[in-house]
């Protein structure tokens, strides 16, 4: 659109105006936004309940099977190995899940799940 041209057919302003500001957060998603930090610390302290915090339920079923793998690794040699590359896992997963959260209400607008 020219300046001279009157008003523009796509957004309805006068020529040389520019576009009305939109509203950046219509929905608020910043507000509901999840801390990946957070995430990545609560499941360094309980390993999956960091995706709990996210919003998913399948964390305390996390939580729950690392409490099972646990305590069964406790009697195999060298068990906790497995055990740390198993809490290591949750970890990740507690921060993958926080930041695909993000990604997801950024995008859309509105959580995942």
């Amino acid at each position: 659109m020219k300046p001279d041209e009157g008003t523009c057919e796509i957004c309805g302003t006068k020529a040389g105006h520019a576009p009305p500001a939109r509203d950046t957060d219509p929905s608020g998603y910043k507000r509901n936004m999840k801390s990946e930090a957070l995430a990545i610390l609560i499941s360094a302290l309980l390993p999956g309940l960091g995706i709990l915090y996210t919003g998913q339920a399948k964390g305390l079923l996390y939580f729950l099977g690392f409490i099972i793998f646990s305590a069964i690794m406790f009697f195999v040699p060298l068990g906790f190995v497995l055990v740390f590359l198993g809490w290591l896992f949750l970890i990740y997963k507690s921060y993958e899940t926080a930041r695909n959260y993000n990604r997801y209400l950024m995008t859309n607008g509105h959580p995942p799940w």
